[in-house]
C-alpha cells in the first residue's frame, strides 16, 4: 500500500503591511498555507501574506521562534 503526503507551501506573513507597499512592517513570520497560526504559534489567520517573499530562517527581520521551529522540522 502506498500513501502520499501533501506538503503545503510555507508563507511569509507579518502582523502589518507597510503603507502603500507589498512589504511587511515589523517582524516576518513563517506559516504553512491554510494554517491559522504561525510556526511560533501566533494567530495569523487575518495577517497579510507576502507571496513574493521567502522566509529565511535566522535573517535579521525574521521571527527567531519561527526560525527555530523551521530548523527543528527540517532537521
Amino acid at each position: 500500500m502506498t500513501t502520499s503526503t501533501t506538503v503545503r507551501p510555507l508563507l511569509a506573513t507579518a502582523q502589518h503591511r507597510a503603507p502603500w507597499t507589498d512589504r511587511p512592517w515589523g517582524v516576518l513570520h513563517a506559516a504553512v498555507e491554510g494554517a491559522a497560526e504561525t510556526l511560533c504559534g501566533q494567530p495569523s489567520l487575518t495577517w497579510p501574506k507576502f507571496w513574493r517573499l521567502t522566509f529565511r530562517p535566522g535573517a535579521r527581520d525574521t521571527c527567531g521562534a519561527c526560525s527555530a521551529a523551521l530548523r527543528r522540522h527540517a532537521g
